[in-house]
């Protein structure tokens, strides 16, 4: 399951789009004197496929601004008991709901590119995480859309990142076309190398 806190679009890239939010789940527990039931979260999972289901970010800003981390918290607890897997797609910028999601989060990803700029933000977060007290095993980085042709050297993501990415996922055209198309990759073409 992916619930999708703050906006990344993943609905319009899975072709998901429904009105029924994590805004909606939060307000609906909200009034069901602060309980979140499996009928109000099944009333808003969108199965993209049988093996993805996703929650999809809240449509208005309105809806972001009143998800608190005390919402996140109870909701990946419950995600926790349906789900193996729960990825939690969130913003760049470090809130209570961002921390509230790292801190029930088994391992944290961060995404990084070959790009110089990148690398150096993704170091900096790393050097903030840190000093916020998480332990920096349960941090890793992914190297998204890869490409060995513009590839940056290991020496200096190591020196920029302390170590090596955890894996890459690589550059391929499937990819944004499955973005454009609004079908799941893995379902259609599960031997595209990003796969």
């Amino acid at each position: 399951g992916i619930p999708d806190p703050e906006g990344s679009g993943l609905h319009l890239y899975l072709n998901a789009n429904s009105a029924m939010t994590i805004g909606e789940v939060v307000e609906e527990s909200r009034n069901n004197g602060n309980r979140l039931t499996d009928f109000i979260l099944d009333s808003h999972i969108h199965k993209v496929s049988p093996r993805l289901h996703l929650l999809s970010a809240p449509l208005s800003p309105e809806k972001a601004d009143m998800i608190t981390g005390q919402d996140i918290a109870g909701l990946i607890k419950m995600l926790k008991k349906r789900y193996d897997f729960i990825v939690l797609d969130s913003a760049t910028v470090l809130n209570e709901v961002t921390l509230t999601a790292f801190d029930k989060s088994d391992k944290l990803f961060i995404l990084i590119d070959d790009e110089l700029a990148s690398i150096k933000n993704a170091g900096q977060t790393l050097q903030l995480l840190k000093k916020l007290n998480y332990n920096e095993d349960k941090i890793d980085f992914l190297v998204n859309r890869f490409s060995s042709k513009k590839a940056l050297k290991d020496e200096i993501l190591e020196k920029t990142l302390t170590r090596k990415p955890y894996a890459s996922i690589p550059l391929s055209d499937k990819v944004s076309e499955s973005f454009k198309e609004g079908y799941d990759l893995v379902e259609k073409n599960a031997k595209d190398p990003a796969v």
